[in-house]
């Protein structure tokens, strides 16, 4: 991994997954909501010729929802139950914690 910036000066990560197929984590552009890219970064061809971003663009609250989900699957190797549009994870710490769907997760 290394630590980066863009040429309009966003900072980011580069990385390989363990296919070896270079990602990023980036610091988004967007001046409405503060968000991150993060995601492969070659991009796909489609049939029609047309390149198709394989980057997800998420704010800090859906961060830390996949960040959570990634955590439980690091120490566990399973993904974390969902009850009822909550994600619940009971490990380690103060028990099971919760984070409600929010409006801005697209779903």
């Amino acid at each position: 991994m290394k630590n980066q910036v863009t040429l309009r000066g966003f900072s980011y990560i580069d990385a390989k997954d363990f296919y070896k197929e270079p990602y990023s984590i980036q610091k988004s552009s967007l001046a409405s909501k503060n968000c991150i890219w993060v995601g492969c970064d070659n991009p796909v061809v489609a049939s029609t010729g047309e390149y198709l971003n394989r980057r997800m663009h998420l704010t800090r609250s859906q961060a830390r929802q996949v960040a959570q989900i990634l955590e439980y699957f690091a120490e566990t190797g399973e993904l974390p139950e969902l009850h009822r549009g909550k994600i619940k994870l009971p490990y380690a710490g103060a028990g099971v914690e919760e984070f409600e769907k929010e409006d801005d997760w697209g779903v």
